[in-house]
């Protein structure tokens, strides 16, 4: 019984050394030409060392030993490695390949039973931590694949990859291998990272609890490194992650914490950008917060910071630009209306000086004000300006553009407080329409809102049974976007959907 192995790259003319030494400068070629950046070499060395010590076929658990099984995690490194090279010129095929080899060769060790031999305890232990924490990498690198394809599946590879890291992490702290690995601090700080990751596909999934558990564990190891200062780039990164997190849960004096901790951190630096934009963010916690006269200081303090913030007079500009903005937000909160209106006008006016009609951050000004006029029942201006930035944007990025789509749900909004059901709906359908042949095969998350904007307004018409249909789209979409049950569109989408049935059955 024998598991297959790739070796299509085997076929190779080697110079006459020994194996292990050959096998061993390859990898060390190898090595240093992925250093080099030069990672089609690096392929070239890594296949030629893999020549030299992998098996056509992989002996089964009965069959090993422990020379056999440390051989088997040798070239699982080798094969990782090549995998990793594969990545870099963009070769997914031949990288999952080699992942599958090192799975391949790692399954095996990992049942085997070492005591069998009556080895020593210690090269025991060395032996099943190497296996484990090259099971672990490779179940992660396989995440790492799927990513940007597959977020449900890269979460469960990096799962896997947890559990079996925090295997290695048990093995390595045995007080029996812990002599050999004297310095701990490598394999916290990989777990560390895993935990980021799996923190990072949670968010981005909705699943913003797991998440902020996942960032903290990661957190406290890092912070738990005495070597690690308190500027360190991760520990920054995962700090402004818990932030983002907690923000995103309505947890506002928990998201303010970690701003605090950002902002002192940054103090410390003396670096005056990330200052400006702490500032802002901690203004916009203030008015989620409803306490509007603090978001007014932090806003009026972003003012003050954007003075100093740039290299030049036009960078400086924006950036007081995006203050002023920031107040009309705080006034627009205290329902100060006309003096909101007014600042958004200021910081539209002041990026219009300096960019063209067209750029995208003078349409948002002028987006921001035309959401005013909508909150002030001032429909008609509100349509016109809409409408306006609909056509810059057909001008400059063309019909088949998801900002362009936004902007039809936009006016389709406004159509639909003028009581203009029948164009309402036509304007959410165009944005549709848009959205689907901008994502052929999936409609983008935003699609989700569109289809449920054509489902309120057919609930409107009493048509239940089409609203149900294009709820459920919309929560086929979410899924297929891989947001998780308590992503909150989802849960408002299951919510619509449970109405419209409690509805059904009372008639």
């Amino acid at each position: 019984m024998h598991a297959k192995v790739n070796t299509s790259h085997q076929n190779r003319s080697l110079p006459g050394k020994q194996k292990k030494s050959s096998a061993a400068n390859y990898c060390s070629m190898g090595d240093q030409a992925y250093q080099d950046e030069d990672f089609t070499g690096a392929i070239d060395h890594y296949l030629n060392s893999l020549c030299l010590m992998l098996p056509k076929e992989i002996c089964n658990q009965f069959e090993l030993d422990q020379i056999q099984c440390k051989k088997n995690c040798v070239a699982a490194s080798a094969l990782l490695k090549v995998s990793m090279a594969y990545r870099k010129v963009d070769n997914k095929r031949e990288a999952q390949s080699s992942l599958q080899s090192a799975k391949a060769l790692i399954e095996p060790v990992m049942v085997f039973d070492l005591d069998q031999e009556n080895t020593s305890e210690v090269k025991d232990y060395v032996v099943k931590y190497s296996a484990v924490a090259l099971l672990a990498k490779v179940l992660e690198t396989e995440g790492d694949l799927l990513y940007e394809r597959h977020l449900t599946m890269a979460e469960e590879f990096y799962q896997k990859a947890l559990f079996h890291k925090r295997q290695a992490v048990d093995i390595r702290r045995h007080k029996t291998v812990s002599k050999v690995f004297s310095q701990q601090i490598e394999i916290d700080l990989e777990l560390s990272l895993l935990l980021s990751k799996i923190g990072t596909v949670l968010q981005k999934r909705g699943n913003f609890n797991e998440s902020a558990l996942a960032y903290s564990e990661a957190l406290a190891i890092r912070q738990g490194a005495k070597q690690i200062k308190d500027a360190d780039e991760e520990i920054i990164y995962l700090r402004n992650s818990l932030f983002q997190v907690y923000k995103e849960t309505g947890d506002y004096a928990t998201a303010m914490q970690y701003l605090h901790l950002l902002t002192e951190t940054f103090k410390t630096k003396k670096t005056k950008g990330p200052l400006f934009k702490l500032t802002l963010e901690k203004s916009e916690i203030y008015i989620l917060s409803k306490k509007c006269a603090l978001a007014m200081d932090a806003a009026t303090e972003s003012l003050e910071l954007a003075n100093s913030h740039g290299s030049d007079y036009n960078e400086r500009l924006l950036s007081r630009a995006v203050a002023t903005e920031q107040i009309g937000k705080v006034l627009e909160a205290q329902c100060c209306l006309e003096e909101a209106i007014l600042w958004h006008k200021r910081a539209h006016a002041a990026r219009f000086s300096i960019l063209s009609e067209n750029h995208d951050m003078v349409l948002r000004s002028a987006k921001q004000i035309a959401n005013i006029y909508l909150k002030q029942g001032e429909l008609e201006k509100a349509k016109t300006l809409f409408k306006e930035i609909r056509d810059k944007l057909v001008t400059t990025k063309g019909i088949e553009n998801n900002s362009v789509a936004d902007l039809l749900d936009d006016i389709g909004m406004v159509y639909s407080k003028q009581k203009n059901f029948s164009i309402a709906m036509k304007c959410h359908k165009k944005a549709l329409h848009i959205r689907r042949k901008c994502h052929p095969l999936l409609l983008a998350k935003d699609g989700a809102k569109t289809l449920d904007h054509v489902a309120c307004l057919l609930l409107k018409e009493g048509r239940r049974f089409d609203a149900m249909n294009y709820f459920s789209e919309a929560l086929d979409v979410l899924r297929k976007n891989h947001c998780c049950k308590k992503h909150p569109l989802v849960i408002s989408t299951i919510r619509h959907m449970t109405e419209i049935e409690s509805t059904s059955e009372h008639m």
